[in-house]
């Protein structure tokens, strides 16, 4: 269900498992759009339902912002922190250039992942940083890439 109301906009979905008597999926959202630039503030929440038990597979917490400088330049970004794992996260962020017949976007993003070790009470992580770079002919094509790399691990 969605309610929009001037700039803003309101999502909410639920499931709910009347044979388990719990939900099993919800998102949430909380939108502010101007031309200028839009905020979006969510949650998300999903969960495996058996007889035995309940397995948590998604509980985030997201941000996303746009900010456009003028009609030709703008920036953006955003993050995810898992509340289940409490350090899980990623983030990005990036700027666009736009001209009459083309644009250009780049961007930077970094992915925060827990790794159990075998010492108890230490916790590696690992972080893969990701970059993409995109080129728009208007309205012809588009060229992009994308790379990510493993690139260092935190003790």
């Amino acid at each position: 269900m969605q309610y929009n109301w001037k700039d803003w906009s309101f999502y909410n979905n639920i499931y709910y498992s009347f044979e388990y008597d719990a939900i099993s999926e919800a998102s949430s959202s909380i939108r502010l759009t101007d031309k200028d630039y839009s905020l979006i503030l969510g949650h998300t929440f999903k969960q495996i339902l058996n007889n035995d038990s309940k397995t948590v597979t998604a509980n985030d917490v997201s941000f996303d912002f746009r900010y456009a400088y003028n009609e030709r330049f703008a920036v953006h970004g955003g993050m995810i922190y898992n509340l289940e794992d409490e350090s899980s996260k990623l983030w990005r962020l990036g700027a666009s250039y736009t001209r009459d017949c083309w644009s250009l976007a780049a961007s930077v993003s970094a992915d925060i992942r827990p790794r159990p070790t075998s010492v108890p009470g230490v916790t590696d992580y690992t972080e893969e940083i990701g970059f993409f770079f995109q080129l728009s002919f208007i309205p012809f094509a588009s060229f992009s890439t994308a790379e990510l790399d493993s690139l260092s691990t935190v003790p």
